[in-house]
């Protein structure tokens, strides 16, 4: 498994003794619930509040264009098990970003769009889906 950047630095910061990584987390990019963003293209999308879980929505044809991406080593995309989503113009959004200061755990497409579950805290250096 891959570790990325994000986790590594909060896995040394764990080492080192330091258990606040708020610090290390607020360089990361985040999205706040029922806020209005605009992509390169001018699209307008927010994450929506749905439940325990956010519901990604645009305004325009970014999603006719986007990119999924499954998990390593799997030889089919799984639509209910994502790693990442890239709509034409933005954002990238991808496990561990977080949403109203939640890191983002599930990537699902469903009917309704795009789908984020996001935990309270996840342990440094730990699987995010479990």
């Amino acid at each position: 498994m891959k570790m990325t950047k994000l986790r590594q630095k909060m896995l040394k910061a764990w080492a080192k003794g330091k258990r606040n990584i708020e610090k290390i987390l607020r360089n990361k990019k985040m999205f706040k619930s029922n806020t209005v963003y605009k992509n390169r293209y001018g699209d307008e999308y927010s994450w929506i509040a749905d439940g325990d879980a956010y519901r990604f929505e645009v305004k325009g044809d970014s999603m006719q264009y986007c990119r999924y991406g499954a998990r390593e080593g799997n030889d089919k995309l799984d639509i209910t098990d994502l790693v990442m989503f890239d709509p034409s113009g933005g954002p990238y959004v991808s496990l561990g970003m977080t949403i109203d200061d939640k890191p983002i755990t599930k990537l699902s497409v469903t009917l309704n769009g795009v789908k984020a579950e996001c935990k309270e805290f996840v342990y440094p250096g730990g699987d995010c889906q479990e």
